[in-house]
Formats: C-alpha cells, sequence, structure tokens
C-alpha cells in the first residue's frame, strides 16, 4: 500500500524525496553538535566550531540547492524568502538562495505555458485573435509560473502574461506540510512564522483576484501625486482567468538588479566600494533570531493556539452565589483566564455555573443565543454523569501552554492592561432588579407589548431620577436582509417622554395615564417593526458620516454638530434575549455616562441588570421597581385591569 501511495500520489512522492535526502543532512549537522564536538572537547561557541559547521554548510549547500531546483514550488518559494535576509540563513546557503530572485528556471516544457493560455482563452484559434506577438522565451520565471511579453492584437499594446503552473497549488500544499513537519523536528522557532507564510500565500493562487486587487491599486495611486513615484501595471481585466494574468508591460529593470545600482550609487557617494557599504550593513544589530528563540517559539505557539482555536473554555475558581457576583464572574472575572478577543468563550464556576462571554464585533446576540440554545437542547439529551459514572474514563490529552518567555516589554504591557482593567471593574456598579409587577402575561393580557413595557418602565425610572429624556439604545436584528447586523431602536420618543410627564403630573388620571402609556408602548412597537425592516435611521446616518469623511474628509456639518452629539451620546443602553436556556446576561456600559440594562421578562415577572460608572445606578434600580408598580397601578385603575395575579 505504502509502495502504491508513492507511485500515485505526486504529494507523497515530493514528501519523501525531501525526507531521503533533507533527513541524512540534518543528522550530520545533529551528530556533529551532540557527538563530534563534545568528544573533541570543543566548545559551541568557538571559533572552531564555526569554522566545523563552516565546512558542512560548504558541503551541503549545493546539495539543497539541487533539492529545491527539483521539487521547485514552496522550497524555491522559502529559498526566495530567506534570501530577503541574511540572518536567516549561513552564507554558503545564502549565495543560492539569492540566485533564486532572478535565475529560477521555467518550470514549462517547450510549448506548455502557451498551452495553458491557449485552454484559458478558449483554444488556439481565440488566442490567434487575441496576441499578435507572443514570445516563447519567458521573461521571467518564478516559484509558481512564468511571465511572457505578448502584443495584443487589437490595441497593439504590449503585455506581460503571467501564467501559472498546473497543478501548483496542490504542490505548495503537500510541500508546506513537510516543511512544518521538518521545522518540528529540526527548528521548531520557525513553525509559527510557516504559519503565517501559509496563510498569507494562497491568497497568490487566484489570478483573477490579483487583477482586481492590482485594478484598485492603480485606480487609487495612478490619479495621485504618488504616480510620480511608483508605477502600477494595468490589468486587461477580461482577458485574466484564475490561471493566467494578462497586465500592460512596464519597462524597467529588474528589481534586484535596480537596488543593486541604488546601492552602488549610495557607496560612491559616501566613498566608499560597493563591498565595504554591504559589509556595514551586516555588520548593523538586528533582531536575534538565536538566543532566546527556543522560549520565545514556545510563547508564540501559546499565542497561536489560543488564535488557532475555535474558542475558549475558561474553568473559573470563583463560586458566585447572588445575581451580582454571577453577572460579574461571566463578565469579566479578575480578568485574568480569560481572552476577550476571541469570538466567544465558555466559562464554568466552580459551583458549576456556566455562560458563555462574547466579543460582539463578529456577531449579535441573536446569533449566540442560537448557538446557545442547541448546547442547551444538546445536553439535556445527555445522560446526568457522577463520580461513579466517570470512574475509569479517559482523561482528556491536554497541552499546558507557556508563557514563561514573556518578553520584557509584552510583560510591562501584560501587566499595564491588568492595572487598567483592574481600576475599570471597580469604577463600575451594579444593580440587579427583580420585579413582579409586570409579566408577559400581564402585558398579553392588557393588549400591551412586553418589550415596550420594558423600554419605557426604563424611560419612566430615568426621568424620575433625572427630570428628562436621553438618547437610548435597543437592538434590533436586520438578519432578515444579507448581510444585516442591526439597527437602532430609539426608545425615547415624544409619546415616551409625554407619557413620563403625564405620570409626574400629580393631577393626572389614571385614565390619562393609562392613555399615555398605551400611546408610548404603541409607537415603540412602530419604531421596532421599522427598524426590522431596515427602515430605522442610525445605519443611514452612520454611512452618511462616513461617506462624507472619505469624500470630504469630514463628516456634513448637520451630522457634527452639538445636537447630533447629543443625540449619539447614548445614556440608556439595552438589550434582550429571551429563552429557556437563558437564565440571565449583562454588558457593559459604552461610555462613562451611560447605564447598561441587560433585561428579561418571563410569564410572570422580569429582570433587569443594570451596570454604570454611575453611583446613582442603585436609585435607577429602586425607581425602576416603583415605576411598574405605579404602570401596573394605572392600568387597573383605569377600568381596563386584567389578569391580577402576577
Amino acid at each position: 500500500a505504502g509502495a502504491y501511495a508513492y507511485q500515485q500520489d505526486e504529494g507523497v512522492r515530493r514528501s519523501v524525496t525531501f525526507w531521503s535526502r533533507a533527513l541524512p543532512i540534518y543528522a550530520h549537522y545533529r551528530w556533529l553538535q551532540y557527538v563530534e564536538l563534545p568528544l573533541r572537547g570543543i566548545d559551541l561557541s568557538s571559533p572552531e566550531s564555526e569554522r566545523r559547521y563552516d565546512e558542512l554548510h560548504e558541503k551541503y549547500a549545493p546539495q539543497v540547492e539541487l533539492l529545491a531546483l527539483e521539487l521547485r514550488g514552496f522550497y524555491l518559494k522559502g529559498a526566495q524568502i530567506c534570501s530577503t535576509r541574511d540572518d536567516l540563513v549561513p552564507d554558503a546557503h545564502m549565495r543560492w538562495c539569492k540566485r533564486m530572485q532572478a535565475e529560477v528556471p521555467t518550470p514549462f516544457a517547450p510549448g506548455e505555458s502557451r498551452r495553458v493560455v491557449e485552454d484559458a482563452l478558449g483554444g488556439p484559434t481565440e488566442f490567434a485573435r487575441t496576441f499578435s506577438e507572443w514570445e516563447d522565451v519567458p521573461l521571467g520565471a518564478a516559484s509558481i509560473g512564468v511571465v511572457h511579453r505578448a502584443r495584443l492584437a487589437e490595441t497593439g499594446e504590449l503585455v506581460a502574461v503571467k501564467v501559472m503552473m498546473p497543478g501548483i497549488e496542490r504542490k505548495f500544499r503537500s510541500d508546506i506540510g513537510t516543511v512544518k513537519r521538518f521545522c518540528q523536528l529540526a527548528m521548531p522557532q520557525h513553525v509559527s512564522a510557516l504559519d503565517e507564510v501559509e496563510a498569507q500565500f494562497f491568497t497568490e493562487f487566484d489570478y483573477v483576484l490579483e487583477a482586481q486587487n492590482m485594478s484598485r491599486v492603480h485606480a487609487n495611486l495612478m490619479p495621485s501625486k504618488w504616480s510620480r513615484y511608483v508605477a502600477v501595471p494595468r490589468p486587461i481585466s477580461e482577458l485574466c482567468s484564475r490561471h493566467v494574468l494578462v497586465m500592460e508591460l512596464l519597462p524597467g529593470q529588474k528589481l534586484d538588479v535596480g537596488l543593486r545600482r541604488q546601492w552602488e550609487r549610495i557607496a560612491r557617494r559616501r566613498g566608499i566600494s560597493l563591498t565595504e557599504l554591504e559589509a556595514s550593513e551586516k555588520a548593523k544589530p538586528m533582531r536575534p533570531l538565536g538566543e532566546g528563540t527556543w522560549r520565545h517559539a514556545l510563547f508564540a505557539a501559546s499565542l497561536r493556539a489560543i488564535d488557532d482555536a475555535l474558542f475558549v473554555l475558561t474553568l473559573d475558581e470563583s463560586a458566585p452565589k447572588s445575581l451580582s457576583e454571577v453577572n460579574n464572574a461571566f463578565l469579566h472575572g479578575d480578568g485574568s483566564n480569560r481572552w476577550f478577543d476571541k469570538s466567544f468563550q465558555l466559562v464554568v464556576t466552580a459551583n458549576a455555573k456556566a455562560a458563555v462571554n462574547f466579543e460582539h464585533s463578529w456577531g449579535d446576540g441573536v446569533a449566540v443565543l442560537r448557538y446557545f440554545n442547541a448546547v442547551h437542547d444538546y445536553a439535556k439529551l445527555l445522560p446526568a454523569h457522577t463520580a461513579v459514572t466517570l470512574r475509569g474514563t479517559q482523561p482528556a490529552h491536554l497541552v499546558e501552554l507557556d508563557f514563561s518567555a514573556l518578553p520584557e516589554a509584552v510583560g510591562q504591557a501584560v501587566e499595564r492592561a491588568r492595572e487598567r482593567l483592574g481600576a475599570h471593574i471597580r469604577s463600575m456598579e451594579v444593580e440587579v432588579v427583580e420585579s413582579e409587577a409586570i409579566g408577559s402575561s400581564w402585558a398579553k393580557a392588557n393588549k400591551l407589548s412586553p418589550d415596550g413595557l420594558m423600554q419605557m418602565t426604563l424611560q419612566l425610572a430615568h426621568y424620575r431620577l433625572h427630570g428628562k429624556a436621553v438618547s437610548a439604545y435597543e437592538s434590533a436584528s436586520t438578519a432578515a436582509f444579507k448581510h444585516g447586523r442591526t439597527e437602532t431602536i430609539r426608545a425615547a420618543t415624544p409619546e415616551s417622554l409625554k407619557m413620563c410627564l403625564t405620570f409626574a403630573d400629580p393631577s393626572a388620571s389614571a385614565i390619562e395615564r393609562d392613555a399615555a402609556l398605551r400611546t408610548a408602548v404603541a409607537t415603540h412597537s412602530s419604531v421596532t417593526r421599522d427598524c426590522l425592516m431596515g427602515k430605522g435611521v442610525d445605519r443611514h446616518l452612520f454611512a452618511l458620516r462616513a461617506l462624507s469623511a472619505e469624500l470630504h474628509g469630514k463628516p456634513p456639518a448637520a451630522l457634527d454638530d452639538e445636537t447630533y452629539q447629543t443625540y449619539s451620546e447614548i445614556i440608556l443602553s439595552t438589550s434582550t434575549l429571551n429563552s429557556d436556556a437563558l437564565a440571565d446576561g449583562g454588558f457593559g456600559p459604552v461610555g462613562p455616562r451611560c447605564y447598561a440594562a441587560g433585561y428579561g421578562i418571563r410569564a410572570e415577572g422580569c429582570r433587569y441588570v443594570l451596570r454604570s460608572e454611575r453611583k446613582d445606578v442603585h436609585e435607577l434600580g429602586r425607581l425602576i421597581l416603583a415605576s411598574q408598580v405605579d404602570i401596573r397601578d394605572a392600568v387597573a385603575r383605569a377600568g381596563k385591569g386584567a389578569g391580577e395575579g402576577a
């Protein structure tokens, strides 16, 4: 089976070829390091040790070069990457790596690249109609293809035609996997860098995408002042495909030739030779890749493990009991065992409470709640476990994340961040309000929107505390639209203010209060429906500001004055999610003067979780309870009360 795989799978053949040639070389280096030099009493940092290593470099550099040229693919690309820094590989290897910048032989057999272009255009006839001239000898070759000079038949314009090798992407993927496995054995400090190269490099295998990017850069740069310094070729988009890129041909020197001539001019100005200039530049200190590299690699690998993970599971040592303690534990804890940039993290406390803490930029509460519900429903189907039933269960394979090599500057930044977070947490006031005065059953029995009642309670409580209406935010999901996220439901309306004034008027009757409440709740429901259907105003205003800033360098005056600033400063930031799987929820305020209010309404009661830097948040909680009692009383006394049980 192994022999069959070697014959049939090109990736396996390439991997076997690499290992069969690279492993003996690697073994010789390790023999020198761990056996020969110690036996001879030669210190690894001595000149004699360096001389012995140089002998190995000179011996094996031609063999490694031949291997790279034979396999091509990522091995050539790796050589080109190494050639960009003189401290990445020894001089003997650097010499041939630098040659790969300009002396790569063409990977195509004679006429093969032309056939690729013919296939992309629809055949030889279309090729002849498109190009009046075609040079079979490539202008240059790279790791994934070649470039030919041609002339367009219709316009007579000279163009460069970039042709990708058939099957090269598959080879690259196989090659990178092989090289990463080799690095894990021989040079683990470079694995994280290879991960970055892998992530970035696979965007190069789509010439249509490259043409689109080139077109954008051309459109942005060429009409600007930078066109005096930079020339960007214009792609001929209608002739481009995934494996063929046609662009205008720019006259000029090859990059390595141009750079060398620039260095020669610099050397002449300094009155020294090019060799002396190169020596002086190499002598300058560079970022070290040797000392401490292994420990830094472990640190990088730990960061990579977190970044690559689908989510983070936090096993918290706290055991919160009160509702305030539970909210604090799940929203932030002490911050030391959280990864807040992660899409979401599962937090489980020592007393078996669990929650999802999620970062808001990627998604909204509705999406997270759908995940939450799915996990909850599945968990209910699982059998309950005890210490007895778990006996004999194999423990999970755990790998400890190593942050012992935290660079000093990073460690200092982490400590400053810990202090800032601690100060922010200590500045925050939390108030949990539980009420049985209003529930969804009572609201529906009295033909009132439950969510509208919750919002009007907040409006009335804030008015009683501060004597004015303020900007309020409630999230509306626009997921009904493609790429839809949210719109802002503006809970503060003229109708809600009138309701507050009516309840504040001691001479107002219960009927007047009831009518004002119903009008405010109905307006809120209407605003909510509009927002759900994309008829809100905030996202449109944001787009106008952004477009104006892009086109004119500043927002329009109407969206930058004091009125707009007042409108934009959210004082009441609210959100709600309802689910049988959800016991509670909360979030932080968006500004120092803001009250964050997460709330939920049940059939026979409701709860608010208030959080703010303002010390009067506890008084706001008391007024919420009082306002709900007054609202229920007004509805009942107006003769329309139903469902007297809470």
